[in-house]
């Protein structure tokens, strides 16, 4: 067997990625004529040739100094990708699109004006990332889908097991402790709260898609994440956020917790975990993040949050590896109503008053170590209105 029948994707992207590379170290070093030049752009079009007859567009996503593809870290796939994470990093983008119909003198367009040359190869005064008609670059902005929706008004309550008309009042000859009736307020009021958000803003339904596998995996992790969209959409209104990106920051929200669907669920529900145990769901924003990133039709920003939500400002939290010295701020708004809702969970007679100064206590805790200070005396003033 030939080896370019024993070449897989992976092996082509990477082959891909090294040409890309050697085009542009070339040019730093070399006139744009130069044999070396000519062959990494050779190299380049030949490789790209055989990717394109498995997949177009290539779409490679950078998460600190780390490169995605096809939902799945390449930090061991070669030097390569170390090379196009720290290249990607430096010019503050995010994402990076190779599409069929790619030349190699499209490339070399591309690359002249990242480096500060002309099409002719002269010096410019500035240089610039810049896409081509088949080289696309994307920074993570708005993640506002405009694919077709997936789920329409009526159906989402039932997708989500909630039901708008139901009041949650206890039977007549139900008794109901001071206790219970907090929290099924509570409930109410976040769950009409978010069905209200849900009519109001239908633009980012889709994302009610891994929720179902979240609900159906561990209804734990499945309300507390209608809390925390809930409370981080109060937060960014209360910011005065400008309506898209109100609606990225509860599309993101919602998806923070998604990689808990790899960790084991008698681990989830363990009241006393174990220090592996605890590492194991350590993990969870990263493979959130991988989970997101397999849809690479759209920007990563719900990938970013998932990621991000467990880093604080000060260098503390998880995971060790970071997209930038501090967390999206996106993240810091989804952490900070994680950490307050996370609090009540861990206390067994959640969401009594008790519980909820101690979830406060935390909150004041970190306000000048790691949190925002000014976002979390917004977010205090939020949970005084959850009366």
């Amino acid at each position: 067997m030939g080896i370019d029948q024993q070449e897989t994707l992976e092996d082509l992207v990477q082959g891909t990625v090294a040409a890309f590379m050697s085009v542009f170290h070339n040019s730093l070093i070399y006139s744009p004529h130069h044999p070396q030049v000519l062959t990494s752009l050779k190299q380049f079009d030949n490789v790209t040739s055989k990717v394109f007859a498995q997949i177009n567009p290539i779409s490679l996503i950078g998460i600190e100094k780390e490169i995605i593809f096809n939902g799945r870290s390449m930090r061991k796939a070669g030097v390569h990708f170390d090379k196009l994470g720290e290249f990607m990093k430096k010019i503050s983008i995010q994402v990076l699109r190779i599409y069929k119909g790619v030349t190699s003198d499209e490339l070399r367009q591309f690359i002249f004006y990242l480096i500060g040359l002309d099409t002719n190869g002269e010096p410019v005064d500035q240089k610039m990332a810049r896409s081509t008609t088949h080289i696309r670059l994307g920074e993570i902005i708005s993640v506002t889908s405009s694919k077709e929706e997936k789920f329409n008004n009526e159906n989402i309550a039932d997708v989500l097991g909630i039901d708008a008309e139901e009041d949650g009042e206890p039977k007549p000859d139900e008794e109901e402790s001071e206790e219970k009736k907090e929290a099924r307020i509570l409930k109410k009021q976040t769950t009409n709260a978010l069905l209200n958000l849900i009519y109001d803003w239908n633009r980012f339904v889709t994302l009610f898609a891994p929720l179902v596998d979240i609900k159906n995996y561990d209804a734990a992790s499945f309300h507390h994440s209608l809390r925390v969209a809930y409370l981080t959409a109060r937060m960014a209104v209360e910011l005065k956020m400008p309506p898209e990106h109100v609606l990225d920051i509860i599309k993101a929200s919602l998806s923070h917790d998604l990689g808990k669907l790899d960790v084991p669920s008698d681990v989830l529900s363990q009241q006393s975990p174990t220090k592996e145990m605890t590492q194991l769901v350590e993990t969870h924003p990263f493979s959130g993040a991988q989970r997101l990133l397999k849809n690479a039709s759209e920007a990563p920003l719900p990938a970013i949050v998932a990621y991000e939500h467990h880093r604080f400002l000060n260098g503390d939290g998880y995971p060790e590896n970071m997209r930038a010295k501090e967390p999206h701020p996106f993240a810091q708004l989804v952490g900070i109503a994680d950490l307050f809702d996370q609090s009540l969970i861990h206390e067994k007679s959640a969401f009594n008053m008790k519980a909820i100064a101690q979830a406060i206590r935390e909150l004041v805790a970190r306000r000048n170590k790691g949190l925002n200070p000014v976002w979390v005396d917004r977010f205090l003033n939020i949970i005084k209105t959850l009366e």
